[in-house]
């Protein structure tokens, strides 16, 4: 399970700006946790959707991301009009946990795809990309809900943007960790 919170767990996170409070994934990215996951990526509804919003419940009430969150800010689609995972995960979340669900985020510019990049390219491809609706986030305590963190580009920025629109603590809930941050953890 990945772990980072104001200490730094890992090498790299404790070198690094983070702007979220903490992380957690609920397994690496592996493995039958793995196809689940990329089915819920090509098809985010369903049985298979309920069921990972029911893990993650069951996660966050038994203090696993310790927090009072007051919304559940998914991680937006690259593309406009694009079904994203973590936007459906998120509502489903929000629902079963009485929370508010607040897609708050959006991209100001493209990016590229951040399959295939190093770190370096992916934290660089992500930079300053976000910008987050402060009417939404202002004062609050936001948990912000992804598929996969891979480097941790991708929810740094989301967590960068909400701090700037005035966020009070941000966490961070993935289904899994990739295989690339266990690179960065010796």
């Amino acid at each position: 399970m990945l772990a980072i919170n104001e200490v730094g767990e890992c090498r790299t996170c404790r070198y690094a700006k983070l702007y979220f409070d903490l992380a957690r994934s609920l397994a690496p990215y592996q493995d039958n946790w793995k196809k689940a996951i990329l089915a819920l990526k090509v098809r985010p509804g369903g049985e298979l959707l309920g069921q990972m919003a029911n893990m993650c419940r069951g996660f966050i009430s038994t203090g696993r991301i310790p927090g009072a969150w007051q919304a559940l800010v998914p991680v937006p689609a690259r593309r406009t009009g694009t079904r994203h995972a973590a936007a459906q995960l998120a509502k489903k979340l929000a629902a079963r946990l009485q929370l508010s669900y607040a897609p708050a985020l959006r991209f100001d510019r493209r990016t590229r795809a951040q399959r295939g990049l190093n770190r370096h390219a992916r934290l660089q491809n992500r930079s300053h990309t976000m910008t987050a609706d402060f009417r939404v986030v202002s004062g609050r305590n936001l948990l912000v809900i992804d598929d996969v963190i891979t480097t941790g580009a991708t929810v740094n920025e989301c967590a960068r943007a909400l701090k700037n629109a005035g966020a009070a603590q941000i966490g961070v809930l993935a289904l899994a960790q990739g295989e690339d941050y266990f690179k960065f953890r010796r």
